[in-house]
């Protein structure tokens, strides 16, 4: 998936300064208006995943969480 090309398989890559989800704070609403509209250089999803593969996206990344 495009996402592990900076978060990595386990969330803690970090390329083009991607944060380290293993240590996000996020809710599950804000996580869902990132991957829908982007943020810095990581690009907007809307219109790319439907709103519910966004979700799920968003929801997976809790799994990263340490």
């Amino acid at each position: 998936m495009k996402c592990s090309l900076c978060h990595g398989n386990d969330g803690k890559l970090m390329a083009s300064k991607a944060p380290d989800l293993s240590k996000s704070k996020m809710s599950l609403e804000d996580r869902v208006a990132i991957i829908s509209y982007g943020k810095g250089t990581m690009p907007p999803q809307k219109g790319i995943l439907d709103a519910a593969s966004i979700r799920g996206v968003a929801a997976y990344i809790e799994e990263f969480r340490d």
